[in-house]
C-alpha cells in the first residue's frame, strides 16, 4: 500500500466519523465569514464615498 491510499482511506473514514452537529457548526462559521465580510466591505465603501 502506498502512502497516499493510506491517507485517503483515513481521511474518508474520518468523513464518515463526523457528527452533523459538527458540519452545521462550520457552515455556520462560513456563513458568519461572509457575512462580516460584506460588512467590512459596505463599511469600507461607505466611507470612501
Amino acid at each position: 500500500m502506498k502512502g497516499g491510499e493510506l491517507q485517503g482511506s483515513v481521511f474518508s473514514h474520518e468523513v464518515d466519523f463526523r457528527s452533523s452537529s459538527e458540519a452545521k457548526r462550520e457552515f455556520a462559521d462560513t456563513e458568519n465569514k461572509q457575512w462580516v465580510q460584506e460588512r467590512l466591505l459596505d463599511y469600507y465603501h461607505g466611507s470612501r464615498g
